[in-house]
């Protein structure tokens, strides 16, 4: 049921969010929206969905999360309702904004300059609510969902298109603890890579070029490759099949991301650290969805362990048989190498309890810098992209040269070691412009 469309369409959003009563129908059959909500909720909390294209069920979790919001006088900022709807589809571009401004509060219908206007066309409505996300938050989150990821946009770099369905979470604390994986560990306020810094934006008359006061710190030597997982487009599935489908296609990936991570020489970070602390913190962006350290650790110990060993398998694979071809050293250690699969599949199988993966790596990349840093960045960066520091930015930023002596925006990034500021005050700051 949860695949028919109504339940992925813009404009129905509303209808559920402001409706005094509920009630679903379906054919002959009907139930209360809280009823037919209560169910989905115990279903995922179940995990059923955990290998299911999260389209199928997130999208009633957006629009109980407006209705309960209403139901308190509370709303989300308009970042917040961009975000949490992105999902939904429209047959007319513009309604992925102009549908959702009856949620909006008074105060930040006050603040925004933007309203509904079917004069205007896809790219001046995109553009101007991006701006308005700046003005009205008095930050740079809005850029975390930005970036090239589609070459023939015709938007600018810096302005997200609404209608890219794109899966992974954006690296802010905000989105990432606050939105699929809600629990009470959020802090008050999110840590700053740009310091207790403010945004200094400007903007061209054709809104075209984006200015805003930034320092490029990095470049990027090294990507590790895409840690892509593979989702039931039309059925549940069960939080094993999660790691199943990493198994098949991630050992690869994870070798290289842990190499990367310093962790087969064992040297440590710059900071201190252990590699095996930068790699599990760098895969969750610093954050911990499970409320905290410990619990988050744990949690990613637990989950890691059949990938870990599917990884030691393909090394073993590509390094051990070469060398017991070399050896001749008979058919005994290879019975032994088969055995050693056979246990790691029994491992794997006899883990019953197992819940999805909460991390931000996947359908990311890690990266490395010319100055030895880590971090994790959207897929289609590449080497030799830059890194930068912009004011009021809570993240990095991935750049890279455009036209007209302008950057094109890349991606959010996460750069282990500089979340908290570490960078803001040394930096030398000046305009740098985005198209």
């Amino acid at each position: 049921m949860l695949q028919r469309p109504w339940f992925l369409r813009t404009w129905i959003i509303q209808e559920v969010a402001l409706a005094t009563h509920a009630v679903v129908l379906c054919g002959q059959h009907s139930a209360s929206w809280d009823d037919f909500y209560r169910a989905v909720s115990y279903a995922i909390d179940l995990d059923y969905f955990s290998n299911t294209a999260p389209e199928m069920y997130s999208s009633l979790r957006s629009i109980e999360k407006a209705r309960t919001d209403m139901a308190h006088g509370q709303t989300l900022r308009p970042l917040d309702m961009f975000t949490s709807f992105r999902i939904f589809l429209a047959t007319d571009p513009r309604d992925k904004v102009f549908g959702v401004y009856s949620l909006f509060s008074e105060s930040d219908l006050a603040r925004v300059s933007l309203q509904p206007n079917y004069d205007m066309n896809v790219v001046e409505v995109f553009t101007r609510a991006a701006l308005d996300c700046i003005v009205s938050e008095g930050c740079l989150d809005v850029l975390s969902f930005a970036g090239c990821g589609q070459e023939e946009s015709p938007l600018p770099s810096w302005v997200p298109d609404w209608t890219y369905r794109e899966r992974s979470q954006p690296l802010l604390p905000r989105f990432i603890l606050g939105g699929l994986f809600n629990h009470q560990g959020c802090p008050a306020s999110w840590p700053s890579a740009s310091g207790n810094s403010f945004p200094v934006v400007d903007v061209s008359e054709d809104l075209k070029i984006l200015s805003l006061s930034g320092c490029i710190f990095d470049r990027i030597v090294e990507t590790g490759g895409v840690l892509e997982k593979g989702y039931y487009e039309h059925q549940p599935g069960h939080a094993n099949l999660e790691i199943a489908s990493l198994m098949k296609e991630g050992s690869d990936v994870l070798i290289k991301w842990e190499e990367m991570c310093g962790i087969p020489d064992g040297k440590p970070y710059f900071t201190g650290e252990a590699p095996r602390e930068v790699y599990w913190r760098t895969l969750h962006a610093g954050c911990y969805p499970y409320g905290t350290e410990q619990l988050t650790r744990e949690a990613w110990d637990k989950w890691y362990k059949p990938l870990q060993d599917s990884a030691e398998l393909t090394r073993y694979s590509s390094d051990g048989w070469t060398k017991i071809e070399e050896s001749q050293s008979g058919t005994l250690y290879k019975i032994a190498a088969g055995a050693h699969w056979m246990a790691v599949k029994m491992t794997f199988t006899m883990r019953k309890e197992r819940e999805q993966s909460r991390m931000s790596g996947v359908s990311r990349t890690v990266i490395r810098t010319e100055n030895g840093y880590v971090g994790l960045a959207m897929g289609h960066v590449e080497e030799h992209d830059h890194i930068a520091l912009l004011k009021g930015g809570k993240v990095p930023v991935v750049i890279r040269p455009g036209n007209d002596g302008a950057w094109t925006l890349v991606s959010d990034a996460y750069v282990h070691g500089i979340m908290n500021g570490e960078l803001s005050n040394s930096l030398e700051y000046e305009m740098l412009r985005f198209s």
